[in-house]
């Protein structure tokens, strides 16, 4: 046939008829009239839409549209519209769809057990066709073909139809346009959609959650809360039309839910005592009712009866370790327990370390074993606790086992002599420190007071006082000097109990009290120091008791001596000392015990070697003889002259005595010369 000349042409291009071959001709019962909606195809069914009473517009994107006859077509991500179409002789509306589009098309709450349509796309690409259930299956799919060319300005026009597996319903039918790479998008064509109305599409429901869904899951409808007053939620699988109502049955009645969108949702207000069932149904304004579908709802008020036993814990210290009574508080201890039988599914147990303020996940082993862990510190009793939580939140009563945490008894383990040194001083020894230090052990943060018991006094004394700490250790050492003397030492706890005592013997150091010159031209008593001409002066002095005394001589150990009973003692140098200076210290032993040294006792030994001395003359010796020492004459001031048998040595001088009183003479090598001062009555 010879095709009537259009130049309207939707797509902004002229187009112009061509001859067509004999092959390239319509079929008649298409092409032999112009062709329009009416005679385009027979419709199958008593509902169809043709889009020629729909007014022309465009769908935009993410919008639907709902046609004269109830067809509903959702634009996802189309270019969408009704156009009238007049082109090669075709002059009707159709439905446009542009390339690389998918549209929906459904009966909202209706199904359809046929669909079917009329198409024509100026394309070479393929376009599907995707069918699914209310459920979102997939029951169908068709490849539709280009049918027509842009350059041999013809088209056929060809049929899509699908009919619905026997027990299945359309609920939606879905179209993807293909691609039409370097050819521009001419669009594909749809007319005379057709369907065959199946009634209501069932609607799949899911029940989500509830308030008052107690226990570890929040949407497992296992509680043991059966009280009124609760929100149900869940989904559908589908949208619902305007004359359709979700009713939703509570236990006792049916009551209508709210719908937004394909979220749901109702209200309990049923008191319940039992397990439950909930019910769903949708209900058109017909009275139509599709299926419906039900939820179990458990309720639970019954704790687990599985048994919790505690064993045992490290750190439980003394002769039973699981009675739960140590002394040890410090931080970093294991717990032990175990079940009477596992678990149920959903059941979880924890512990708590802080009387039940906060609870830890605690682990079961597949022996029904279970430990934790304790990081924590204790300076008094405490508690475990362990519970268990079954499915519905039930918890059982918590176990509870109360750790005695002993006291323990101070102790002091050592006594250290700081005074010249660090010595230890054992129980019942002797120490010249005033200021000791007591080392020791006790309840880690506990306070000791520290008492004194002095020998020489009735009552103890507390003298001072300690923090024991973290690790279980103290030490005291006094701020101000002690008393000398026997001192038993108690370290006492604030609810009073006391350590052992240990005892200490604190001395003063060893004396040299004095000496004495018993050899020379003098002997006497000797200061400290004085010189003399004795090599061998006793010294003398104070120490304890039958101690043993060190002497040093300018530092160097030259002797030993015992004291006697009552500390005294005594000694001279054996061979005498060399001449000069010397510093004479003692230290003491005792035991265990040695004594700092005692204050220097120095002395200077002179070697006086011997000497002869004659008087040669004096003046006013009158007579015949000027040396015969006889004269009438005893007035004041006279040289005296004489001679020494040897010459002074250093350190030396020569004292002349005029009868009254010494002066010091020159001496001139062997002769020597004094001045006599003194007026003389007699001899």
């Amino acid at each position: 046939m010879d095709f009537k000349k259009n130049r309207y042409n939707p797509y902004g291009t002229e187009q112009d008829e061509l001859p067509q071959s004999s092959s390239d001709i319509p079929d008649p019962a298409v092409s032999a009239a112009p062709v329009t909606g009416a005679t385009l195809l027979a419709s199958a069914s008593p509902l169809g839409e043709s889009f020629d009473e729909e007014r022309v517009q465009k769908v935009a994107i993410g919008a639907q549209l709902e046609t004269e006859t109830g067809l509903i077509i959702q634009n996802h991500n189309s270019r969408l519209e009704i156009a009238e179409f007049n082109w090669f002789g075709y002059n009707s509306k159709t439905l446009l769809v542009g390339e690389k589009s998918t549209i929906n098309f459904s009966l909202g709450s209706q199904g359809m057990s046929e669909f079917s349509f009329d198409y024509f796309a100026l394309h070479n690409h393929s376009t599907v066709i995707n069918f699914y259930d209310a459920d979102g299956n997939l029951i169908g799919s068709e490849k539709l073909f280009y049918t027509g060319s842009v350059t041999a300005k013809q088209f056929d026009i060809k049929t899509l139809s699908f009919t619905a597996p026997a027990g299945m319903l359309i609920a939606r039918a879905e179209l993807i346009t293909g691609d039409e790479p370097g050819v521009g998008d001419y669009g594909f064509h749809i007319d005379n959609v057709s369907w065959t109305s199946a009634g209501l599409i069932p609607v799949g429901f899911t029940f989500d959650r509830m308030d008052k869904d107690s226990g570890s899951s929040g949407s497992d409808f296992i509680t043991k809360d059966g009280s009124e007053g609760r929100s149900v939620e869940g989904t559908l699988s589908r949208a619902l039309a305007s004359s359709e109502t979700l009713q939703f049955w509570d236990g006792s009645k049916w009551v209508d839910a709210t719908v937004t969108g394909m979220n749901w949702q109702a209200q309990d207000d049923t008191l319940h005592s039992a397990d439950w069932e909930y019910k769903l149904r949708v209900v058109d304004t017909a009275g139509n009712a599709t299926p419906e579908q039900s939820h179990q709802v458990v309720l639970d008020t019954t704790p687990s009866d599985v048994l919790v036993t505690f064993g045992h814990m490290d750190k439980d210290d003394g002769t039973d370790a699981r009675d739960w009574e140590t002394t040890d508080g410090s931080a970093g201890r294991t717990v032990y327990g175990s079940l009477n039988k596992a678990l149920s599914a959903g059941n979880i147990i924890e512990y708590s370390l802080d009387g039940g303020k906060t609870w830890l996940a605690l682990s079961v082993a597949a022996d029904n074993s279970w430990s934790f862990n304790d990081n924590a510190a204790y300076t008094s009793d405490w508690e475990y606790q362990v519970r268990i939580t079954d499915i519905a939140g039930n918890v059982t009563v918590p176990i509870t086992q109360t750790v005695t945490l002993a006291e323990i008894m101070p102790v002091i383990t050592e006594m250290w002599d700081n005074h010249g040194g660090n010595d230890l001083v054992a129980n019942n020894g002797y120490s010249d420190d005033l200021m000791p230090t007591l080392k020791g052990t006790g309840q880690p943060g506990a306070t000791l007071d520290v008492y004194a018991f002095y020998s020489n006094e009735s009552n103890s004394k507390k003298i001072g006082s300690v923090l024991v700490k973290a690790d279980g250790t103290w030490e005291w050492t006094p701020s101000t000097a002690l008393q000398l003397g026997e001192i038993t030492f108690d370290m006492v706890t604030k609810t009073g109990l006391a350590s052992d005592p240990v005892t200490l013997n604190l001395v003063s150091a060893p004396t040299v009290d004095k000496a004495f010159d018993n050899a020379g031209q003098n002997t006497d008593w000797l200061a400290n120091g004085d010189a003399t001409d004795d090599s061998s002066s006793r010294l003398y002095g104070k120490a304890l008791p039958d101690s043993l005394v060190y002497i040093y001589d300018n530092g160097s150990l030259i002797d030993s001596v015992t004291a006697d009973a009552s500390g005294a003692w005594e000694w001279e140098h054996a061979t005498g000392m060399s001449v000069g200076k010397h510093s004479i210290t003692v230290k003491m032993e005792k035991d265990a015990f040695q004594s700092d040294f005692s204050p220097p006792w120095d002395f200077e030994y002179i070697n006086i070697q011997p000497i002869t001395f004659t008087l040669t003359s004096m003046e006013k010796d009158t007579g015949i003889s000027q040396t015969d020492f006889i004269t009438n004459d005893g007035t004041a001031g006279r040289n005296v002259t004489g001679t020494l048998s040897r010459a002074l040595g250093a350190g030396e001088t020569l004292n002349f005595w005029n009868g009254v009183s010494w002066s010091k003479a020159t001496v001139t090598g062997t002769t020597w010369t004094a001045r006599d001062n003194a007026a003389h009555s007699g001899n």
